[in-house]
């Protein structure tokens, strides 16, 4: 009877017709496009930071090191330097005058110069020389994926801290 029928009515009707598969296949393609998009950046934030914490990271090891000198002698400190760091043969480390440190695709540059104070006892531009206090700067310079130049920067102070005051 009349159930057969409309059963029959169903099976032909359930079919998509063209303009409703046409439109899924936009919706779906403008969705993935928009997914893709964000995944690449995704992707590429995630290298970007990667970079930057290894960056730093290497930055940070130059600090360790000078402060590894320092434990072995201030003295060794005030021979102002430009260069990179490097082990010696008691198992410390030293500065040399080379000026390329590099690791992977990053470059160190670590710097020490003397500070100045001014009449405060303030570290300042211009003033007395300290020759107790030196200023530690550590510098390590990359490409990014991008073709853009990164850069990190650290800095610290040194101490004499054992030098009886005048």
């Amino acid at each position: 009877g009349t159930v057969g029928i409309s059963l029959l009515y169903m099976l032909k009707k359930s079919g998509f017709s063209i303009v409703e598969v046409v439109l899924a296949g936009a919706v779906f393609i403008v969705f993935a496009a928009a997914l893709s998009g964000i995944l690449l950046q995704s992707l590429e934030s995630g290298r970007r930071n990667a970079d930057l914490m290894a960056a730093i990271a290497y930055a940070e090891e130059g600090l360790e090191l000078v402060r590894s000198i320092h434990q072995q002698g201030f003295a060794s400190l005030q021979t102002v330097r430009d260069g990179r760091i490097e082990r010696n043969g008691s198992g410390g480390w030293d500065f040399t005058d080379d000026q390329e440190d590099r690791f992977d695709q990053y470059e160190r540059r670590m710097t020490i110069e003397y500070t100045r104070r001014d009449s405060a006892g303030q570290i300042a531009e211009d003033g007395d020389l300290d020759a107790r206090t030196l200023k530690v700067t550590s510098v390590v310079r990359w490409e990014s994926a991008l073709g853009q130049p990164e850069t990190v920067e650290f800095s610290e102070y040194v101490t004499f801290w054992e030098e009886p005051i005048l």
